[in-house]
Parts: C-alpha cells; structure tokens; sequence
C-alpha cells in the first residue's frame, strides 16, 4: 500500500474513508486515521480510479449553506473546488480567466484561513472563502449568483450564456 498525508477541511475530520482527487486525471480512496491536534489524516491509498470514472456525486457536491460558525461566504456552492466542467445541458465551461465567448469581469479572490486566537497554535481556524476562480474551466459559484455551482458556456448563443452545473 502506498502512506499518504493528506490535511483534511474540518467538515471532514470524522471521517474514516474519502475520495480526493489527485489531479485532473486521478482520484484516489484513502482510508485510514485523522489526528485531532493538527487534521492530518494519514492512512493508505486503498483504491485509484481515473478522474472520468468519478461519479456525478464525487465531481457535484457542494455546501447550500456554511456548515459552522467558522466558515463564512461558501454558502450556495460559493466554497465548491471540485472538478464538474460541464453544465447540466452538457455544455463545456469557459475558462474562467478568458474572454470569448464571453467576458466573465468576476475578479479571482483566495480563500482565507484566519487562527481564532493568533497567540494559540492550537487554535480552530476560521475560513472566509474566496471564490475558486483561475486559470481553469471547473464550475463555481464565484458572485452567490445562482443557488449551486455554474460557468459560463463555450456555446455562443447568448441563451446559454451561463448555466448550472450538473
């Protein structure tokens, strides 16, 4: 089996086995133990499967609103980062950062991880979420605009302008 390390977001601290996707190409199943004082997760890469085997689950799910108190701005898929690039009328996404078909004039913004008490290294960690965008194509929600996680289409027909993300 391979060791793997992997820091773990909060909502996930439980649990026990979770997919992560690697790369554009590949995903892989970890299964193992979390560490409380720091949330490293460590254990072994129990299964790998490409990135186009995952399921609409794996690319698709997303927060509809802030799950703690120690998150903020991520609600409505606002914090979503995972790969889905095509729209439920299985339209391709435009790269966030060009400009044809259409000029998408949303700023990219980093996400923020503040410690609650600076002094304390063992402090929780609150996160403001920026909104995801970069040189890439994968669906976000980066202005709140919608309820879940859209892009601009490839297609240049202005009725498909812009479209939910399946």
């Amino acid at each position: 089996a391979v060791r793997f390390e992997v820091v773990m977001a909060p909502a996930l601290r439980a649990v026990a086995v979770a997919t992560v996707v690697v790369s554009p190409a590949m995903a892989v199943v970890l299964r193992g133990s979390q560490e409380p004082a720091n949330s490293t997760y460590i254990g072994e890469v129990v299964h790998s499967v490409a990135a186009s085997e995952l399921s609409s689950f794996d690319l698709g799910c997303y927060m509809e609103a802030d799950p703690s108190p120690l998150e903020s701005g991520g609600a409505k898929g606002r914090s979503y980062r995972g790969l889905a690039s095509t729209t439920v009328s299985g339209r391709t996404c435009q790269n966030w950062l060009a400009d044809h078909p259409w000029a998408a004039d949303i700023t990219p913004s980093e996400d923020k991880k503040t410690k609650v008490d600076a002094e304390d290294p063992e402090s929780d960690e609150t996160m403001a979420w920026g909104n995801g965008l970069g040189n890439h194509n994968y669906c976000r929600n980066p202005d709140s605009s919608m309820e879940a996680p859209w892009c601009y289409t490839m297609d240049p027909n202005e009725k498909h302008k812009k479209e939910l993300c399946e």
